[in-house]
């Protein structure tokens, strides 16, 4: 198997830290039917909409930060105090009770949905796309200078790949990144036809999928069985659909859809297959 193909081009963006085990995301696509016209790697909630719709938030005078009363004299003063009694008291003391008497409830504020959606590091793959012609040239007029302007609007279209962070159990934080990543995408893809592809840890009956249907009203996207399998001790086995690829049908024939194979045995990860989430395939006929 090679690890580098020269016939095809790709992007790759990572981000987290060694305790998300450095994860990323990636695009690649066929030299010889499509070229690259322009990308965007940026953190989600960097880009101008997001930025928008945090101002937006702030303007309706939503809570966004919770005040830390560690901040405060009296609240630094406790904290001493208690660092100061745990030190000297409570190092011999094992039980997780008797240590919390003397742990300050200021050091507990945990920041809000709306703080974590806004700080995270997760970021997007935006990838503008032309396709060549049939006799192989990057689909630019033949009349006029070799400028981008004259590349055929009707060759163009986007991709967005994005993993969606894995908070599925809060619901205010999902529907912030959902309602981030659709209108990022519509901001930079206009006025080009798009595809939505990635890992979104939704399933279709959760509130954050809806919003999604609600934003992207023409849209489909692929229906599978099942696209995770997998098991924990906290949870259990989980298997459903998390992973999909959002497309318009008015500018995307869906000519094949290829569903999982039925051999597939879980939980996974296993021998035969590395991840606990399989691959998505799905074959289109671009329409525009």
């Amino acid at each position: 198997m090679k690890l580098f193909d020269p016939a095809y081009g790709c992007i790759f963006a990572d981000y987290g830290t060694p305790r998300q085990d450095y994860m990323g995301i990636l695009v690649a696509w066929p030299h010889d039917l499509y070229f690259l016209l322009d990308c965007n790697t940026s953190r989600l909630v960097d880009l101008p909409p997001s930025q928008k719709l945090w101002a937006d938030l702030c303007q309706a005078k939503t809570t966004l930060t919770t005040p830390l009363s560690s901040e405060t004299m009296f609240g630094r003063w406790y904290n001493i105090l208690c660092c100061y009694f745990r030190r000297c008291i409570l190092n011999r003391w094992t039980t997780t009770q008797s240590r919390s008497w003397f742990t300050s409830p200021f050091s507990r504020v945990q920041p809000s949905s709306q703080d974590m959606a806004f700080s995270s590091y997760h970021r997007l793959i935006w990838i503008r796309f032309c396709r060549r012609s049939s006799n192989g040239e990057n689909g630019r007029s033949s009349n006029g200078e070799n400028g981008r302007s004259e590349i055929h609007s009707a060759n163009q279209f986007c991709v967005t790949n994005y993993h969606m962070p894995c908070r599925f159990k809060d619901d205010e934080f999902m529907n912030l990144h959902v309602r981030m990543l659709v209108n990022a995408t519509k901001w930079l893809s206009t006025p080009c036809p798009f595809l939505i592809v990635g890992d979104f840890n939704l399933h279709p009956k959760t509130p954050a999928f809806q919003t999604m249907s609600t934003l992207l009203p023409q849209f489909a996207y692929s229906v599978r069985e099942f696209t995770c399998w997998a098991s924990n001790a906290e949870n259990g086995q989980f298997k459903d659909q998390l992973d999909y690829i959002w497309y318009n049908p008015n500018n995307w024939l869906l000519m094949r859809s290829h569903a999982p194979s039925e051999d597939v045995v879980g939980p996974m990860p296993t021998l035969t297959e590395p991840s606990d989430h399989l691959p998505v395939y799905n074959t289109f006929w671009y329409m525009r």
